[in-house]
């Protein structure tokens, strides 16, 4: 048994990690919560039906000798110092919600503090852990061959829309289109950050299956925040877009990798939604195989987290594997910014 602490009791805590944490409560229980206000964290454990010490104090939570593994779920902009802080306190566990820095020295002084502090970090890309989608590229990675074009396509309502969905309310109204970016250098913000956002999701899988990208052959930002990339590297070609606005109830989420061997197609369901694994085919000359299962990928994430602190496992996404992949994206981010046109 491994006691959990939570910084931020956010929109993805309240609506995905404590009802996970409380299926878990005999491996993981959660026994202390920090977010903005006292009543925020508190409110969030009521709602999970849960006794733990509600506040505010991050390094009253670090301190806590109750808490083995904890959980990072506060903004973007404080995960690095979070995760940093978790690793000098000697925690045994540190799950950090996607992304795990806002860039890669960032990341690499995770990296750093936990090897030296000898604690295992791991990031909350929930794709990362689908069981289904492990088990089809571990069979189709080695055979897909040359020549591969993959597409990369998240396509979602937006995150007001899946917290709905998920917590059985009704869906907010849309606000307003926001006007378009006319600034270069917004625009190069902006992309980055829908990358981190949304992008970073399926950053394993892209790299998986395009290891290099030597070139961005076209850029552009799509309204809300989207985006439309062209990539190219000494494998082939991808594809990537992502886009989070509307009202619609079915996304779509999935990753398409075609190559000299066969073809790889992987759909997946929505952050926010427990709605088991991906659902993904291989086809190639004579052999059709599928993989798909009722264990979504905060379940399996939150086992393996569990696992990692009993010693009986190691992460499914290694920290150097999620540097890596931020490095990776970040890298993207870069090389498209100055091809991005106004979206209007």
């Amino acid at each position: 048994m491994a006691g959990v602490g939570i910084i931020g009791t956010g929109r993805v805590v309240r609506s995905v990690h404590l009802p996970v944490l409380r299926e878990l409560a005999d491996r993981l229980p959660v026994v202390h919560a920090v977010a903005a206000t006292p009543d925020s964290a508190r409110t969030a454990l009521e709602g999970a039906q849960m006794s733990a010490r509600a506040g505010v104090d991050v390094a009253a939570l670090l301190d806590d000798e109750a808490v083995d593994v904890v959980a990072v779920c506060g903004p973007h902009w404080t995960h690095a110092d979070h995760v940093v802080a978790a690793c000098e306190a000697g925690k045994r566990v540190v799950l950090c919600e996607k992304p795990l820095a806002l860039g890669v020295e960032d990341a690499r002084r995770i990296a750093t503090a936990a090897d030296r502090a000898g604690t295992r970090v791991l990031v909350g890309t929930m794709h990362s852990y689908d069981p289904a989608w492990r088990a089809a590229l571990g069979h189709a990675r080695p055979r897909l061959g040359g020549a591969r074009r993959v597409r990369v396509r998240a396509w979602v309502p937006r995150t007001e829309v899946l917290v709905a969905l998920a917590s059985g309310a009704a869906p907010p109204p849309a606000p307003p289109a926001p006007p378009p970016i006319t600034d270069p250098s917004a625009r190069a913000v902006v992309l980055r950050f829908a990358l981190l956002g949304l992008g970073v999701h399926t950053a394993t899988h892209l790299r998986a299956l395009l290891p290099e990208v030597d070139r961005v052959t076209h850029a552009r930002l799509l309204p809300s925040g989207g985006y439309l990339l062209g990539l190219a590297g000494p494998g082939g070609t991808a594809v990537l877009s992502g886009f989070s606005a509307g009202d619609w109830r079915r996304p779509d989420w999935h990753v398409d990798a075609r190559g000299e061997g066969g073809r790889l197609r992987v759909d997946l369901p929505s952050s926010y939604l427990r709605a088991g694994s991906a659902t993904a085919r291989w086809t190639a000359a004579g052999e059709t195989r599928r993989w798909s299962t009722p264990l979504d990928g905060y379940r399996a994430m939150w086992e393996n987290v569990a696992e990692v602190a009993a010693g009986t496992a190691e992460p499914v996404l290694p920290l150097d594997e999620a540097v890596a992949d931020l490095d990776y994206l970040l890298g993207i981010a870069d090389a498209a910014a100055p091809l991005l046109g106004d979206p209007s």
